[in-house]
């Protein structure tokens, strides 16, 4: 059975489609449908995204669609995620959920800042 709290990994499969479209323009009509439905299946996960994450999905969304040539869809999408959160992180990389976990709780997650990208 798959774990509902690891729907955030839906993020990393939209990420890696959208970074091989970066890689080779070439890609752009066959990759970025792929990562438009893992995005869009992220933002109708459940539990639901906490807000950061939610726009941050919906941030790569609208460049999706922008490449996609869904101009009016894409601005539409802009407004919703600023009306959310109007400081919705624009970065390439996913928001770790260590971010949003309150200041009381004690984290044993481990990561290196060693790592190559």
């Amino acid at each position: 059975m798959i774990d509902p709290f690891k729907n955030i990994l839906i993020l990393d499969l939209a990420r890696y489609h959208i970074m091989k479209v970066m890689q080779n323009k070439d890609l752009v009509k066959t990759e970025l449908p792929l990562a438009k439905g893992f995005l869009e299946a992220y933002l109708k996960s459940v539990p639901e995204p906490v807000i950061p994450l939610k726009t941050y999905a919906m941030g790569l969304l609208v460049r999706v669609n922008m490449f996609l040539g869904n101009q009016e869809q894409a601005e539409k999408l802009m407004g919703e995620a600023k009306a959310l959160d109007p400081y919705f992180s624009r970065a390439s990389g996913v928001p770790i959920l260590l971010l949003f976990d309150p200041p009381e709780k004690i984290s044993h997650h481990y990561f290196s800042f060693f790592s190559p990208f």
